[in-house]
């Protein structure tokens, strides 16, 4: 949340306060991250927009006194300190299921992009060869030192229990229905429950593949364009 404060009365306001009401200096933003719990509400009906229930409103407080509401589906007490910058700035961890032309072009688009990048493959041979192709592409804008340091941020995998830990998992597998059905379900067994599933299919249905995981709501399409790393859609 951002607020304004005059440093000469030590005021504090939640709102835009160009000059101080009280000395008329001048006030300047700061952003407040930690709050207090000192409130809550549990919803447990759907509404528009909230259809995922139970949820709890909180009312949280900074130290200056200002109160801010904020949904969330975790648990915090009363009395319990809230980070709102928590996971700000982090690495995102991306999962890529699929060693294709699509598959490797996504995983090689995260890694230039910042993301630390799981890659699984269906066998040892084809990750090795999937990881060459990489390093092979990567030196064609950058020096072999440099190529060599950004591909410490993504591992090749055969075992889908590695992209566990993923902020996102890309299904880029061969367009059919049953196939990708099957590795939405093993990634549903595996993956934490916050992890967002993304297919990259062009013509399959993106419903019908999310119902066959346990979050349809933490589902999306997430399509890209071949030559990947060239193509800015």
């Amino acid at each position: 949340m951002l607020a304004y404060h005059c440093e000469a009365c030590d005021k504090y306001w939640s709102y835009p306060v160009p000059k101080c009401i009280f000395c008329k200096g001048d006030t300047r933003p700061v952003s407040e991250t930690h709050y207090k719990v000192i409130g809550y509400t549990r919803i447990n009906v759907p509404s528009q927009g909230n259809e995922k229930v139970p949820y709890i409103d909180y009312l949280l407080e900074d130290r200056n006194g200002n109160k801010i509401i904020m949904k969330s589906f975790s648990e915090f007490p009363l009395g319990a300190t809230v980070d709102l910058a928590e996971g700000r700035g982090k690495t995102l961890a991306v999962g890529v299921v699929g060693t294709g032309t699509l598959g490797s072009g996504i995983a090689e688009h995260l890694l230039r992009s910042g993301c630390q990048v799981t890659l699984k493959t269906r066998s040892a041979a084809s990750a090795e060869a999937a990881t060459a192709r990489l390093g092979k592409r990567l030196v064609k804008d950058r020096t072999e030192q440099q190529a060599r340091e950004l591909l410490k941020h993504i591992s090749v995998t055969t075992d889908y229990g590695d992209l566990r830990d993923c902020d996102l998992v890309v299904e880029a597998v061969s367009e059919d229905m049953d196939l990708k059905k099957e590795v939405f379900r093993t990634l549903s067994e595996v993956c934490d429950p916050r992890t967002v599933f993304a297919t990259n299919t062009s013509s399959l249905s993106i419903d019908e593949i999310a119902a066959a995981t346990d979050r349809p709501d933490r589902f999306i399409g997430f399509h890209f364009f071949n030559p990947v790393a060239k193509m800015d859609l």
